[in-house]
This record gives C-alpha cells, structure tokens and sequence, in this order.
C-alpha cells in the first residue's frame, strides 16, 4: 500500500512537472487561501478557545448587580449584598472581591497614571495564580502594600529582580513591592498594580454604594445557568427585604470566558467565516481548472482505463495530484501565516467598546495550528479534487480514442459551468457583507454624537486623595489649570469634565423628581465647568448655562439633556423644576436651570442616556477630563498641555493625551476592521469570480470554434456569435447571483448583530451586489465574446 501511494506521489510530482504554469498558479492560489485561514485560525485560537490560564479556569465567572432602570449592562455590586450573596449562595466554591482604581505613580521618570485593582486575598487562591517574584497579600501586610503588574515591571523598571521589598510612590503615598504578578487574561486584565482590598467600615454594611466587582469559582457540577438562577434568586430576596436600596437591583452571572471575548466573538467568527469562503472561492476556481486540464488528458486517462485501470485507481491518482499541491501549499501557506500572525498582533484593536479584549502579545505558531493547518491542507486538496477526479474516471473509450484530446463531454462542460455558478454565488455572499458593512459603517460615521469631535484633544488625570482629599483643593486644581490651558497659544476653547465621552469612564446617579410620588430614576452623572458645553460644542436647547455666581454658597443647579426632559417631564417645561439627589428625609434638590443636546457618552452605536450636568462650583470631583478645543492641528498642543498642568503640580500625571477623532477610531474598531477584512475579502472573490467566467467562456469558445466557424461562414454576423457567448455567460451569471442571493440573506442575518441602521436584507445592498455580479460576469466573458467573433472561418474548418 505504501508503495502505491509513494508511487502515485512520484507520479503526480512527474505529471506537474509538465504543467509548471498550472502547478505555479495553483499553489500560489492555495498557500493565499490556506495561509489566510490559518492566520485568521490562530486569532480565533489563541482568544475564544483557548482554555483560560487558571488551573480549571472554564468554572471561573463574574457575578454582579443589574438595575432593572436600565435596558442592559451590569452594575458593580454593595458590600452588603456581596455578603449575602456569599453566605447564602451554594452554587460556588469560593467567592472573591475587588474594586478597580487608578494611581498616580511618582519617582523614576515622569508621573505616571497606572491601572490598578484592589482585591480580597482570596483572589489568589481562587484563581491558582502565583506570583513570578516575591510573594502574594498576607492578613497583617496592612494597607501599603503592592503587588506589581508584570506590564509595568517590565516597563518603568527594566523588569529588575531586586523590586521586592522596595518602595514605590503611589498617590504620593509609600507603598511596599510584595511582588510581581504576571499579566493575567481575566476580565478586567493586565492590571499593573494589586492591592489588598480594604472597604471603609463604614461601608462594609451599605447597600447604597456599590464598587466591587465578584469573581467566583462554580461549585463542582454546577452549571452557569444553575448558579445564575441561584443568584437571582437571592437577589428578588434582596429587593424585597431592602426596598430602598434593592427595589431595582438584581443579580446574574457570567462565565469569566464570556466576560473576556464576548463583545470580540461576533467580529472574529465573521472573520474565520469569510476567509473560509475564500478559500471555498479558490477551491472552485482549481477544481474548474484541474476538470479543464483532465479533460485535456482525456486520451490519457482513456490509455490507462483500456489497459485495465480500475476506476478507483484513476480516482486516488488524480486525488493524490490535487493532495500533493494542496499539501504543498499548505507548507507555504504555514509559513505565510508566521509572518501573518505577527502582523496581527500589532494591527488587532485592543479594545471593543468599554471594554479591553484579551491582550494579544503574541500568537503561538504551534502543533494546534499545524494540525489546523495539515486538516485544512487534506480537506481543500479534496474538495478541489474530488468532483473532476470522478467525472475523469469515467471517460468514453471508443469517442476519446478515436477523437485523441479535443474530444469533450457535455456532463464536463456542464460541472464547469454549475462551478461558475458556484463561484458568482460564494462571491455574492462575500460582497453582499462587505456591502452590508460598508453601509453600516458610513451610518455609524455620519452619526451625530451630540458635539463636534473634530480638532479636540483630550486629557484625562486622577487627583490623589493624599493631597486633593479636600473639595476646594480639588475645585482649585481645576480653576488653575483652566486657566493654564485657556492661555495656551493655538487654544480656542476649553472645558473640564468628570467622564470625557467616548473615554469608557462613566457615573451614574440616582434621583426622585420633586412633585413625583415613588419611584427613583437613574441617569448618567458628569460635573462640568461653565466654559464645557462651549468647548464641546454641545448645544444648549434652552434655559442657561453654569456661570460664576454658581458657588457653593447658593442654592444648587443642574442642566439636563434633552432625553431626560422630555421622558420624565413630557408635555411640560423641565425648567425650575427639582431633582432630589439626597433621601426623602435628607433631601438634596438641585433645580434644573438648563436643558442642552444629548450626548452619546459610549460612542455612535449605542443609545444615548438621560444625562444629568452639575458645576465644579458647587461639586467637587478628583476624576477629571479636559476637551481643549485648537485652532490647528490638536495633536500639537500635547507638550505644552503636559507644561501646563506640571506647573500646576508637577507629580499630577496627565493621562490618555488623545484626539476625539483617536477615541472615536478606538469605538469603531471592530466595525473598521471587520469592513476592511469583508471588503479585501470580497474584491478578491470578485477577480476569482471574473476569471472563472473568463477560463469557462474561453473554454467553451475554443471548443466550439468549428461550430462558430460553421456559423460565420453561413452567414452569422460577428455581433450575433458574440452574442451568444455573452447570454451563455448572462445564464451562468443568473444562476450564480439566485443561489447567492439566498445565501446572502442567510449571512445578513448572522451579521445583524453588527449592522446599525441597515437591515440584514437591505434591498438596496443586494440589488446593487447582483447588479456588480452580472457586470463582473460580462467582463469576464467580454474576451471569449470578442475572440468568437473574430474567429476566421476557413481556419477554423481547416483545424477542424
């Protein structure tokens, strides 16, 4: 057996050896097709299937709070309810708690703002992480102590050993390095400082305010839909014993896996799906030139039947032939895909919406993709192989022998033909999405944000409690550096604000509506400076602006958006009237003295919500962002931005200094991606697609030349025989475009998810993608056509 197939290799090595222009083009061909998919492979590889690093790590999961006051999205959750939950919850192994927050670090080169998280001790064990230097929290470490990020180690301290046990400054506070933590995949990830978590005593009871975040282990034979039933549950408990703080809130869970690819899953699987219609695309096109070449070897074949070939014989022959390229193409594909994979790793977004994807340092090019890369190797040679190796096998003897190679058959002819066919509809399918997409894209880009990102830049800083504890030292802060940045050459407006749109920091707030028995609303919070909604250009609708004289001292005011005046106060004038952000019994009411546009704080795509404004005058907040509005070019103010506010306090880091049109490109990622992948995707299948019309037409006018002459020399005229090729290429085309408009509505339907204003079965798309593919079918056939023509018919009856 081994010694037939070694010879049936050396046989189709032999037999490629005679077509090297045929064996060039179709290796070429494959090692694209099957490079792209293992590039594409390995992305999907490396971040949806891949076990996460945890010893178990598919039992981990996140649990947290829901407000029924919202459409959608997760809440962190109260310390209070985070006991319950724990003691009263049988569906986990263990439990742990954390809350985010950023420091300002100082020492060592520039002031830098570093990410980092608070956790209970138990995250250690929860998770079976171990420390790369040093060790992890102890119960009587205290309160400044740090565990490094491996990210940051590595970055501002050369990844020196000798960091354990030394101090660091955060927040202008001394802190004492346990150890290094290697950069983790979990959601949220790549913190670049731990530490202990501690929770205020006197908020260790309170329901009120909510900022942990819950990673839990399910308990053995537990499933995630059994734990988050379980989690409900005591969250309508909850609700019903504590009305006041609980009436909106719920419980759920979600597996950490889902919790770190979610938002990235529907992008890569449209990716993975189109690269592999590629490669169906190229199948197609070989297996129409390899049927085109077998039938050139007619004579051949029929020889080897007659001395007594078996028809299985003839079939693993002409299969091996398409295996041994397939496989060689496989080889360079592999290759292909290293350097693919590199560049992946650079040009990958790393974030989708509010949220970092899983941190791509690199991709392994190891036995998982070779095996991907060998089965797709084996599965393409076959699939290109397989339908001309058995119509071949079958020749007509007695027509074939006495006719030699020009003899054809009409069931050949005819598989050629539905090949086309195929290739129309399988490039359909492609430009159909790339269309869908496209659409979508230019919807999301022309949509209003409710201000003018154009020629803003942006600055986000943190002030530390240690030195800015106290609201007028933080309202100061913001005075002084206003007027900093206002003075600045090439500045033409500036405003502060507690969460920038499109930064992925956000506050919410609860409120009553004074006159309005009951039910307390949630709406996003944002304090503001009086020169904001200027600088932003967010339009004020009517009512005033903040000015001076609101201070601290007189009664407090709040400008809402329009969204939430016409929800909460429909048919009436929200101006004069209160908001109570206090209690019933301890009121706080603030009076609405202005109403301006709504913003969309989370990008293009997402709804905007009620959105509620109040002065730094009268509010202080140490989360700060600046929206400077330039004259110029944006980008150039950096410098002088980070002079500005080092004068101020020269240990103030100034962080994320970015244009809007930078954030707004950050939002439209996978959108941008997913677009430009579908579009490279479906202007390949295109060219495909025209060049199998041209090979099928070219083919059929060479075997039909006698016929044609026959016709010219009766009198046919030139345009009627070009005619008749085009309308034979006219009929491929619309079956090609049926079959394909079928499948295309199919695949609209799994790209809903990422279409925005488009509907899956855009009439317009796919009226205009069945218009492209009948042109790309008159320009594949428009050279056969014109060749038919011409054709001479005292030539073509002597060659006949």
């Amino acid at each position: 057996m081994l010694h037939d197939v070694a010879q049936d290799v050396r046989f189709a090595l032999r037999s490629l050896r005679k077509s090297p222009s045929f064996a060039l083009l179709a290796v070429a061909a494959l090692a694209i097709g099957i490079g792209a998919n293992t590039t594409i492979f390995g992305v999907v590889d490396t971040v949806l299937l891949r076990p996460l690093p945890y010893p178990d790590g598919d039992r981990l999961v996140m649990v947290w709070a829901t407000d029924s006051r919202l459409t959608e999205g997760i809440e962190p959750v109260a310390p209070a309810d985070y006991v319950d939950w724990r003691t009263q919850a049988r569906s986990f192994a263990g439990f742990a708690a954390g809350s985010d927050a950023a420091y300002n670090i100082t020492g060592g080169g520039d002031p830098e703002m570093v990410i980092g998280y608070s956790w209970s001790p138990e995250i250690f064990g929860l998770l079976g992480l171990r420390p790369l230097l040093g060790r992890t929290f102890a119960a009587d470490d205290g309160e400044h102590v740090v565990m490094m990020g491996e990210r940051l180690w590595r970055r501002r301290f050369g990844a020196d050993p000798s960091i354990v046990g030394r101090s660091i400054s955060l927040d202008g506070a001394s802190y004492t390095v346990l150890g290094v933590m290697p950069s983790t995949r979990l959601y949220p990830s790549d913190f670049d400082v731990w530490t202990p978590l501690r929770i205020p005593p006197e908020l260790v009871g309170s329901r009120e305010q909510a900022f942990l975040r819950v990673v839990a282990r399910l308990a053995p034979g537990v499933t995630v839909e059994q734990a988050r039933a379980e989690i409900a549950g005591i969250g309508a408990r909850l609700a019903a014993a504590y009305p006041d703080t609980n009436r909106y809130r719920g419980a759920t869970v979600r597996s950490a896996r889902d919790m770190n690819v979610a938002d990235i899953r529907p992008t890569l699987l449209v990716l993975l799906g189109a690269v592999g219609l590629v490669l169906l695309l190229v199948c197609n096109n070989l297996a129409s030139l390899v049927l085109a070449r077998s039938q050139a070897r007619a004579r051949e074949i029929a020889v080897r039947a007659a001395l007594g070939a078996s028809r299985g014989r003839i079939v693993r022959q002409l299969l091996t032939e398409s295996l041994t390229l397939s496989l060689v193409s496989g080889v360079l594909g592999l290759l292909g895909a290293a350097w693919g994979l590199g560049l992946l790793v650079h040009v990958f977004p790393e974030k989708v919406g509010n949220l970092a994807i899983p941190k791509i340092d690199s991709i392994p090019l190891d036995a998982r993709m070779v095996a991907f890369t060998l089965l797709a190797s084996t599965l393409t040679g076959i699939l290109f192989g397989i339908a001309p190796a058995l119509r071949s096998s079958r020749p007509d003897l007695e027509r074939t022998l006495r006719e030699g190679a020009v003899a054809t058959s009409a069931q050949g002819t005819r598989l050629r033909r539905m090949l086309v066919a195929g290739e129309i509809a399988l490039a359909l399918v492609l430009a159909a999405g790339a269309g869908l997409l496209a659409r979508s894209f230019a919807r999301v880009v022309a949509q209003d944000l409710g201000f003018d990102p154009k020629g803003v830049l942006t600055v986000r800083a943190i002030l530390p409690g240690a030195r800015y504890a106290n609201p007028t030292r933080q309202r100061q802060f913001v005075a002084d550096a206003l007027a900093r940045l206002r003075a600045l050459p090439g500045v033409a407006g500036v405003g502060a604000v507690s969460t920038l749109p499109l930064s992925r920091w956000w506050s919410d707030t609860g409120y009553t509506i004074e006159g309005r028995a009951g039910d307390e609303v949630k709406s996003a919070f944002n304090v503001v400076d009086p020169g904001y909604f200027a600088a932003m250009r967010i339009p004020l609708l009517r009512g005033r602006g903040f000015s001076d004289a609101d201070r601290e001292d007189v009664p407090e005011v709040c400008i809402v958006d329009q969204l939430l005046a016409e929800r909460y106060f429909p048919g009436q004038d929200a101006l004069g009237r209160r908001l109570n952000f206090g209690t019933a019994a301890e009121p706080k009411w603030r009076t609405i003295v202005g109403i301006v546009g709504d913003v969309k704080q989370f990008g293009p795509t997402e709804q905007p919500r009620t959105t509620v404004y109040v002065p730094f005058s009268q509010r202080a907040w140490p989360l700060l962002g600046f929206a400077l509005r330039a004259e110029g070019d944006p980008r150039q103010l950096a410098g002088a931005v980070r002079a500005a506010i080092w004068s101020i306090d020269g240990d103030q880091p100034v962080s994320y200094v970015m244009t809007f049109d930078d954030l707004l490109s950050d939002t439209l990622a996978p959108l941008r991606v997913t677009f430009a992948a579908l579009a490279a995707f479906a202007a390949l299948a295109l060219a495909l697609a025209a060049l199998g019309v041209y090979g099928v037409m070219a083919f059929a006018v060479a075997q039909r030349r006698r016929e044609i002459g026959i016709r010219v020399a009766l009198g046919a005229r030139r345009r009627d025989v070009a005619y008749l090729v085009v309308a034979q290429a006219l009929r491929i085309a619309a079956l090609g475009v049926a079959v394909g408009l079928v499948l295309g509505l199919a695949l609209g339907r799994l790209l809903a998810s990422l279409l925005y204003q488009v509907g899956a079965s855009d009439p317009l798309t796919f009226g205009a993608v069945a218009a492209i593919m009948t042109a790309v079918a008159l320009v594949g056939a428009w050279l056969p056509a014109r060749s038919a023509a011409r054709v001479d018919p005292m030539t073509a009856l002597r060659e006949g």
